[in-house]
C-alpha cells in the first residue's frame, strides 16, 4: 500500500486465519489514503462490498501461490515437451530413408547388420548415430506440416515408423494393414524422397530366402506338435462382443421384456458417456488458451470442436519446436545422450531373427554369417 500499516505477510507453508488475515488487509484498504480518496467517487455501499470481497479474493491468492507458480509454469512447458515429441518424427522419417537406402544397398552402416535393427533404432531414434540431426530447415517443413487442415496432433504417439513391409505395401497398394503415414507423405511431396519408395528391398529378400529356409525345416521337425495344435484350435468364428450392437442384438434375443426394458434405459442414459469424457478433455486445452481460438466449421458441434482443439494443439506446438530445437542441439553440443525407451525387448526380437536367419544360412550349405 502506498501509506498505512504495513502489511503482515503470509507465510510460505502456513496460511493464516481466514477472518484474521482479511480483517488485516481491510483495515489497510481503509487506511490508506490512496485508495480511499479512489473510492470517494463511488457509492459508500458499493464501496464496503468491494473492499470486503476485494480481501477475500485476496486471501485465495495466497493459498497456493507455489503450486499456482508451478501449474502456470507446465502449462507453458507442456507445449515445449510436446514439440520435442514431434521431433522424434522428424527423425524417424531420416531413419526410415536410411533404411530404405540400406534395404537397396544403396549404403552401409556399420550399426546396421538385419533389418531388424532398424526397428531397435526406432526406438532409440535420438541416439541414432548414422542420420543427420535435425535443424533448422527441418522445423520449418515440420511446422507446415502440422499447421496443414488434415494434421493429427496425436499422431507421433502411434508407432511402428519402421515397419517397412507394411509402410511399403500402404505406398503402393490400398490393400495394406496400415495407412501410409500422413508426415511421410508429407515430406515427400517436398523433398523427392518418394522416389526411395520405388527402390527394391534387396537386402529384406535376401534374409526373407533364409529366413524361409529355416521356417520350413523347423515346421518339418515340428510337423506332429503343429498338427496336434491345429486339431486343438478352435476354428470357430471370434465373438466380437465388445460390440455394442451385438451387445443390443444379443439383449433383444435372449433376454426377457423387462430385462430389454432396463438395458434400453441404461443405454440411452448413457449414450453419450465417451463424448462426455472426451469433451471435458477437448475443453481443457482451449479452455486454458491465452489467445482467441476460432471455432472450426462442421454441421456436427462435436467434431467441430475435436477440429477445434486438434488445430490449436498443431498450432501450439508449432510455435514450440524452435525452443524444443534449441533444448535439442544444446544436448548434442554438451554429448548428453537422449532418454531412450528400454532396448533389451527390442534386442531379443533382433536375437532371435538373427539366429533365424544364421540358422537358415547353415540349411543351404552357406557360412553362418551375414556376408550375403
Amino acid at each position: 500500500m502506498a501509506k498505512g500499516k504495513k502489511s503482515k505477510a503470509v507465510k510460505k507453508d502456513a496460511v493464516p486465519d481466514k477472518d484474521s488475515q482479511e480483517k488485516i488487509w481491510l483495515e489497510e484498504l481503509k487506511n490508506s489514503e490512496a485508495v480511499q480518496k479512489y473510492l470517494e467517487g463511488f457509492n459508500s455501499i458499493s464501496s464496503t462490498h468491494f473492499m470486503e470481497n476485494y480481501v477475500r479474493q485476496k486471501y485465495y491468492w495466497h493459498l497456493n501461490p507455489e503450486l499456482n507458480a508451478r501449474n502456470n509454469e507446465a502449462e507453458q512447458l507442456k507445449w515445449i515437451e510436446s514439440a520435442f515429441g514431434h521431433l522424434e518424427m522428424i527423425l524417424q522419417k531420416k531413419l526410415f530413408d536410411a533404411q530404405c537406402l540400406w534395404r537397396a544397398e544403396k549404403v552401409k552402416f556399420k550399426e546396421i547388420s538385419i533389418c531388424e535393427d532398424f526397428i531397435v533404432w526406432e526406438n532409440d531414434v535420438f541416439n541414432c548415430p548414422f542420420i543427420e540431426p535435425v535443424n533448422e530447415d527441418d522445423i520449418a517443413m515440420y511446422s507446415q506440416y502440422l499447421q496443414q487442415n488434415n494434421a493429427d496432433p496425436d499422431f507421433c504417439s502411434y508407432g511402428e515408423w519402421q515397419d517397412y513391409p507394411e509402410i511399403k505395401e500402404a505406398y503402393e497398394t490400398n490393400n495394406g494393414n496400415r495407412d501410409f503415414p500422413e508426415w511421410y507423405d508429407f515430406h515427400n511431396g517436398r523433398t523427392g524422397a518418394g522416389a526411395l519408395m520405388t527402390l527394391p528391398d534387396i537386402r529384406g529378400e535376401k534374409e526373407k530366402f533364409y529366413y524361409e529356409i529355416h521356417f520350413a525345416n523347423k515346421q518339418e521337425l515340428e510337423k506332429e506338435q503343429i498338427a496336434e495344435a491345429e486339431r486343438k484350435y478352435d476354428s470357430r468364428p471370434w465373438l466380437e462382443y465388445p460390440d455394442e450392437d451385438f451387445i443390443k442384438w444379443f439383449v433383444t434375443t435372449y433376454e426377457n421384456k423387462q430385462v430389454q426394458k432396463v438395458y434400453e434405459e441404461y443405454a440411452w442414459a448413457n449414450r453419450n458417456a465417451d463424448k462426455k469424457e472426451d469433451v471435458m478433455f477437448e475443453f481443457n486445452d482451449l479452455i486454458n488458451a491465452d489467445e482467441p481460438v476460432p471455432i472450426e466449421a462442421h454441421y456436427d458441434w462435436y467434431e467441430g470442436l475435436k477440429k477445434t482443439q486438434n488445430s490449436y494443439r498443431c498450432k501450439k506446438i508449432a510455435e514450440a519446436l524452435p525452443m524444443a530445437l534449441e533444448q535439442y542441439q544444446m544436448n548434442i553440443q554438451m554429448g548428453i545422450a537422449f532418454p531412450a525407451e528400454k532396448k533389451s525387448f527390442h534386442n531379443q526380437v533382433r536375437e532371435i531373427w538373427l539366429g533365424n536367419i544364421l540358422s537358415g544360412r547353415k540349411l543351404n550349405g552357406e557360412p553362418e554369417d551375414l556376408n550375403f
